[in-house]
């Protein structure tokens, strides 16, 4: 795994090839060299859409197939995902305030809704031991800048 003289983000020579690199190994022992995307600007709305479902993201991360993926041992699957999230979290990240500054302007207020839900509300429930639905804590977000 490499990284840039902050330690996140894709190095100079990553984003000059538009990729970086993760060793993996398949549920028979044999290793190979990975290429993990620099995703570009046309392919954010898919990162978006990805960012609940890890599959998703290491598929797009790689270009590969689900079969391909699912014979990787759990270790590589998850080194996938990593290096996949800190090659493109800044790029993302940057696109990501964009998206959400031009929605503010079509939508005065919406920033402000947005974080509000998130700062206040349970967003997700899941099973208690005896089967019943209960809150999780609420996200506490702080917005940026």
């Amino acid at each position: 795994m490499n990284s840039n003289e902050s330690g996140n983000g894709p190095t100079a020579a990553e984003t000059l090839r538009g990729a970086g690199e993760v060793r993996v190994k398949n549920s028979q022992g044999n290793v190979e060299h990975v290429l993990i995307r620099q995703l570009p600007l046309r392919e954010m709305e898919a990162l978006l859409a990805a960012q609940g479902d890890e599959v998703r993201l290491a598929l797009l991360y790689t270009g590969r197939d689900q079969g391909w993926f699912d014979g990787l041992d759990p270790a590589s699957q998850e080194a996938i995902v990593e290096e996949g999230d800190r090659i493109n979290s800044d790029f993302f990240g940057r696109w990501f305030r964009r998206r959400i500054e031009r929605q503010e302007k079509l939508m005065p207020g919406s920033r402000a809704k947005l974080f509000g839900l998130l700062d206040g509300t349970p967003l997700v429930t899941e099973p208690a031991a005896d089967g019943r639905l209960q809150s999780l804590p609420p996200v506490r977000l702080v917005p940026a800048g």
